[in-house]
């Protein structure tokens, strides 16, 4: 078979995007699971060691996209969306 490095490499830069896609959607699907699991039955707040596992294992199951290095989740900032009525008169 007669294929360029060049070739090669794009192809399995193709298949890497792929495979990292995948995973992405997988770990994805399983946190709006279990969310939606959290939202169906929800616990007592009261109980400090049962909050505090829930708030572990979210931690692990966070999908890689959502996570910051320091392990806070990312999440978007809340834009504030204002119209400016007498500039436009």
């Amino acid at each position: 078979m007669d294929v360029t490095i060049e070739e090669a490499f794009g192809l399995m830069c193709m298949v890497k995007d792929k495979r990292e896609f995948e995973q992405d959607e997988k770990e994805i699907e399983r946190y709006i699971r279990y969310q939606s699991l959290k939202m169906v039955q929800p616990f007592d707040s009261k109980d400090m060691k049962a909050k505090k596992a829930l708030e572990e294992f979210e931690k692990h199951i966070m999908p890689s996209k959502m996570k910051q290095r320091n392990g806070v989740s990312s999440k978007p900032a809340r834009r504030e969306y204002k119209w400016d009525f007498e500039d436009k008169e």
